[in-house]
C-alpha cells in the first residue's frame, strides 16, 4: 500500500520496502533519542484502515448502481440484491449475488461439469460472507463460476 504523504514527504514509489520506508522516517529528538519509527508507521497505517472504512460504506451505498450497470454491459448475466427495511425504514443490504453470462458459458465449454461452493467470512465493520461457486478447468485450474456477499450464513435463504 503506498503512503501518501508523510511528515510532508511524499512517496510515489508502489514497490517501495518496509525498511526503506523505516529508514525515511527515522528521526531523532532534541535529546539525541531516535524515535521508533514502526510506531509512526502503525499510527498511520491505522489512520488509513479508519479512512478505507469510510468510504466502504459509500461503495455499499451504490451497489444498485452497480447491479444496473452489469446488467447493462453483459446482457445475460444475473444480478440479484436482497435488502431488508427495519422499522424505522432504514434500508439494509441482506444479500448481493452476480453471475455473468460469459463465465457459465466459458464454464459450460471448457470445464469439468463439477461446481463446489466456498466462502470465507469478512472482518470489517461490514461483516458478512463471501460465497463463490467454482468449477475446474482442462488444467484443474480454478475457475470461478458465480459469487455472492450474504449477511450471515443461514438455511432460510
Amino acid at each position: 500500500m503506498p503512503v501518501d504523504n508523510v511528515r510532508g514527504e511524499t512517496f510515489d514509489e508502489h514497490g517501495i520496502y518496509m525498511n526503506e520506508l523505516l529508514k525515511r522516517l527515522k528521526t531523532t529528538d532534541d535529546d539525541g533519542i531516535t524515535k521508533d519509527p514502526f510506531i509512526f508507521v502503525e499510527q498511520h497505517m491505522e489512520r488509513l484502515v479508519k479512512k478505507y472504512e469510510k468510504t466502504v460504506g459509500k461503495h455499499y451505498a451504490m451497489l444498485r448502481s452497480y447491479g444496473k450497470a452489469i446488467l447493462d454491459s453483459n446482457s445475460g448475466s444475473i444480478v440479484k440484491l436482497g435488502v431488508i427495511v427495519n422499522p424505522e425504514d432504514k434500508t439494509y443490504i441482506d444479500r448481493f449475488y452476480v453471475c455473468f453470462t460469459g463465465l457459465v458459458d466459458g464454464w459450460k465449454i471448457w470445464c469439468k461439469k463439477i461446481t463446489s461452493l466456498d466462502g470465507c467470512f469478512m472482518k470489517s465493520p461490514y461483516q458478512g460472507e463471501i460465497i463463490t461457486t467454482i468449477g475446474r478447468d482442462g488444467n484443474n485450474h480454478i475457475y470461478l463460476v458465480a459469487w455472492a456477499v450474504v449477511n450471515v450464513e443461514n438455511k432460510d435463504k
